[in-house]
């Protein structure tokens, strides 16, 4: 008989039906198979163990993650002229390799700028031969924002990285992956990878600008106003290192905080100019995705002050000079400034200076009537510190008196006596 060829198949091919030949063409060969007694020839779909004259055509099977070789044992007889005889035995294998059948991994969270890697386990993960590949298309997706690479002949499965930065909501992207053994071609099964990308929080730095004594507003970031903020996101937050030790009333937080509230700030004593609060937030979803820190800066502007004038005493028809003067930095101080007495030719009699303008001058007056007694008026002043488009107040007004003395106006005294005679005393 012709030697049978071996033969190698993927679990799931047809095989057969296999027919055995012979070169002889007088008389009758009529055969007899059987598998030998190492393997069970059902293990790999054969629709028996032994028979005659052919195999059946069968469909193969393999659900192991090894190679299953079946060896057959073929018996012919050769027979002519009512004369039997034997010509030698021959045998072939049937190799059925395995096929991977694999999981579905599904609902798999991560975060964005972050993978997933799928690595299946045999028996964990399904039937894992060794030496299986995958490859997968474009990922279908739930937002066209949202997009995933494909991959071809990979040792396992992965998304790479993949962003989702211009949602506050998750996207799911949805992989159909082929499991392929490439040393003998045997395709699984296609399956299922599904990621959920969660957005990270991408927030946008805070500041304001307070007076001392104030409360700054309670922060609580809003979706597209000021970033990506998915919901429910808390925050955490500590003092920078770059924060103000002169400020006080700020404070950290480890526990997760939907806001971060305002407070009452005020500054250390002697401060005259503005100082930050920094606030260093770590912001995190409930899905665990921290985004990158974002800082709050509040500014907290000093109470104004100014240096107390002195009182001011002349004499009629003297310049005067007032100067207004303030240890305040960082801004421009304000001068609120008013008269209350005698006129005493200060004109106008209030007004508003700033550290730019120049100084009060005028010319002090002491005439009628009553010009033979000093006149005088009292100026009270209010400083104003402004910075960032902040003014700030102070109920801790300044007075000085101006004391505008009268000038000595006599009229020429005349008088006529004798000789010998004493005038008056004048």
């Amino acid at each position: 008989m012709n030697e049978p060829d071996n033969i190698v198949v993927c679990p799931g091919e047809s095989v057969g039906p296999i027919e055995f030949t012979s070169t002889v063409e007088a008389g009758t060969t009529t055969y007899e198979w059987e598998v030998d007694d190492d393997v069970d020839g059902l293990e790999i779909g054969l629709p028996a163990n032994s028979g005659d004259e052919f195999i059946e055509s069968f469909f193969a099977i393999n659900d192991g993650t090894e190679p299953i070789v079946v060896t057959i044992q073929v018996t012919p007889t050769f027979s002519n002229g009512g004369v039997d005889c034997s010509p030698p035995i021959e045998t072939f294998t049937i190799t059925v390799n395995p096929v991977p059948d694999i999981n579905d991994s599904l609902d798999n969270a991560i975060c964005h700028n972050e993978s997933y890697t799928y690595s299946p386990v045999n028996e964990e993960d399904g039937v894992v031969p060794s030496g299986v590949t995958y490859s997968w298309g474009i990922p279908d997706t739930t937002d066209s924002t949202v997009q995933g690479t494909s991959g071809t002949n990979q040792n396992e499965f992965t998304t790479g990285i993949i962003e989702n930065d211009d949602l506050n909501v998750a996207a799911t992207l949805t992989y159909t992956v082929t499991p392929k053994i490439l040393a003998t071609g045997c395709e699984g099964e296609d399956f299922t990878v599904t990621g959920i990308v969660n957005p990270e929080p991408q927030i946008d730095d805070f500041t304001e600008t307070i007076c001392e004594g104030d409360t700054f507003a309670t922060i609580t970031p809003e979706n597209d106003t000021n970033g990506v903020v998915p919901s429910g996101t808390t925050y955490t937050w500590v003092i920078a290192d770059d924060s103000s030790p002169n400020v006080l009333g700020g404070s950290a937080s480890t526990a997760p905080s939907a806001t971060i509230p305002g407070s009452e700030l005020t500054l250390s004593d002697g401060t005259t100019s503005p100082q930050d609060l920094i606030y260093t937030v770590t912001p995190n979803t409930e899905e665990g995705c921290e985004g990158e820190d974002f800082t709050v800066t509040i500014t907290v502007n000093p109470t104004p002050t100014m240096d107390a004038p002195p009182n001011i005493e002349v004499c009629n028809g003297e310049d005067v000079t007032i100067d207004f003067t303030t240890a305040n930095t960082g801004g421009v101080t304000t001068y609120e400034w008013s008269a209350a007495g005698d006129s005493i030719g200060l004109n106008p009699i209030s007004g508003v200076v700033t550290d730019s303008d120049s100084d009060i001058t005028f010319t002090a007056s002491n005439t009628e009537p009553l010009a033979n007694e000093p006149k005088e008026v009292i100026i009270t002043v209010t400083p104003i510190f402004t910075n960032d488009g902040v003014s700030c107040t102070t109920d801790q007004q300044q007075t000085f008196t101006i004391t505008v003395n009268p000038e000595p106006q006599i009229d020429d005294f005349t008088e006529t006596i004798c000789e010998g005679d004493t005038f008056a005393t004048i």
